[in-house]
């Protein structure tokens, strides 16, 4: 995991001379006319994120340097790209690269070998103690250009034969669909993973309570728990884990006042209900952003799972009928895949060029507020025309080109 901390790029889009910039932990908006250089900026910078040189010859700048900090050991990596001069017959690169190893570690991901064109980012860190492989690692981040056919974040599962312009309506449509299902469906996973852990760890504890008399620290007061609601905390729990369990209230209450393990075992209970519901609120603030800005009463539905492309894991209803996420407008496909993408970035670096693409002006003076809900972690960086995306976001958060 990493995020951009500055950079600095030389004859930029028809320029003379440097540009440079210290980036904010969270919002970066880069603003100006068309041709002045956003969308090769954001490339740029996604291509030292990904250590890739592909393409980079045919973008008008002649170098660059992108510092990044790692956020698994606080450590920063300075990483430097200049152009070879063309050869005379002006031949381009001839594909885009793509991995073909097993992937790496910690969110970092390792480059196969023979990807890349002569030309290559040189990587260096003050950090004596960093795994030199690290210096040419990818890290995770995720870039929408203006066609929304995501790169993923885990790069080795790019398709090198996706091609947009090549597809027609029908398949575009069908690509929106697999990615956004496809993107939810990984992020669940996660969640579901980390509260699998969170769950086993709390009847860990509560074992430890009941037969080895063992009681970690609790945040909770167990004396400030009526019986009644430690009924209903475990009630709720119960029916959390689909348990169909008959609990008399009467009995329950009698043994929770007598049994002082007893009240210990709900006060774990109660703390893993509340750390649960922690790694669930980002997913309750993406659905809550979608209902508040979709019209005509939709309503979108979540399904946690982990099966890959299980059926409807991501819907969205009215009334009582679910309706076909290619029926969307466009609009709210870009909404759903951009909000989509900021659940899933954790605190890495989200790229989005014209995040306002057919967004009502609303919606645009929202964008940044609702990312923000969204995920107030992640590192956003968005290259834009619209005044309506910046209009709420203080000025020394906005570069101007």
């Amino acid at each position: 995991m990493a995020y951009i901390e500055s950079f600095r790029v030389t004859n930029l889009a028809g320029r003379s001379g440097d540009i440079s910039r210290d980036l904010d932990r969270h919002v970066n908006i880069f603003w100006g006319l068309n041709g002045a250089g956003k969308t090769t900026l954001l490339k740029i910078l996604n291509a030292a994120l990904s250590n890739e040189t592909a393409g980079l010859d045919e973008l008008p700048f002649d170098a660059a340097e992108v510092t990044f900090r790692s956020t698994l050991d606080d450590s920063t990596v300075t990483r430097t790209y200049a152009k070879h001069e063309q050869d005379a017959l002006g031949e381009e690169d001839s594909g885009e690269p793509f991995l073909t190893g097993d992937g790496g570690i910690d969110g970092i991901w390792f480059e196969a070998e023979g990807t890349e064109s002569e030309a290559h980012w040189e990587s260096h860190t003050e950090n004596s103690e960093m795994d030199p492989r690290r210096l040419s690692a990818k890290f995770t981040h995720s870039y929408l250009p203006i066609t929304r056919v995501a790169e993923r974040r885990r790069p080795q599962f790019r398709d090198p034969a996706s091609n947009f312009r090549t597809q027609n309506p029908s398949s575009i449509e069908d690509m929106f669909v697999r990615q956004v299902r496809t993107r939810w469906t990984e992020y669940s996973a996660k969640s579901l993973a980390r509260i699998r852990d969170i769950q086993q760890q709390g009847l860990a504890s509560v074992l430890a309570i009941l037969f080895g008399g063992i009681v970690g620290e609790q945040s909770l007061d167990v004396e400030e728990v009526e019986p009644e609601v430690a009924y209903d905390i475990v009630k709720s729990f119960l029916g959390d884990q689909q348990i169909q369990l008959a609990l008399d209230k009467k009995a329950f209450s009698a043994r929770f006042s007598a049994s002082d393990e007893h009240r210990r075992v709900v006060i774990e209970i109660e703390e893993v209900r509340q750390h649960v519901a922690k790694i669930l609120e980002p997913q309750r603030e993406f659905q809550s952003v979608i209902d508040e800005m979709y019209a005509g009463n939709k309503h979108l539905v979540l399904r946690r799972t982990r099966a890959a492309m299980s059926p409807q894991p991501l819907s969205v209803w009215v009334g009582d009928k679910v309706i076909p996420l290619k029926s969307l407008s466009s609009g709210e496909k870009q909404l759903l895949q951009i909000l989509l993408e900021a659940l899933d970035a954790e605190e890495d670096t989200i790229m989005i060029d014209e995040p306002e693409l057919s967004m009502h002006v609303d919606w645009q003076q929202r964008l940044v507020a609702s990312l923000r809900r969204v995920n107030p972690n992640c590192q956003l960086l968005l290259a834009t025309h619209s005044p309506e995306v910046m209009a709420d976001v203080p000025n020394k958060l906005v570069f101007e080109l």
